[in-house]
């Protein structure tokens, strides 16, 4: 969790990582902003750069938690299933 100034909001990366993912969902990546991100979770965008530089590394996390994990699992599947069809 972030450090904190007084009566300011504590976030974590997951949070911005969610946040911003349910953001491109709806918004896309281009129609998203930062501003956009820090504003769904009550903060400064100079908060979010504690954790991340840029749009575009928030973007590279997502694909490292979300989609690579995704994509791992169905090759295996679609290998497991090529397998059972030889």
């Amino acid at each position: 969790v972030s450090p904190a100034m007084p009566g300011k909001r504590r976030i974590s990366k997951p949070q911005i990582l969610e946040t911003a993912r349910r953001l491109f969902r709806v918004h896309g990546y281009r129609g998203t902003t930062l501003a956009q991100v820090a504003a769904e979770l009550g903060v400064t965008r100079a908060a979010l750069y504690y954790w991340l530089p840029s749009k575009e590394s928030v973007l590279c996390e997502i694909h490292e938690l979300v989609i690579c994990p995704w994509a791992l699992r169905e090759g295996i599947i679609l290998r497991r299933l090529d397998g059972l069809l030889r």
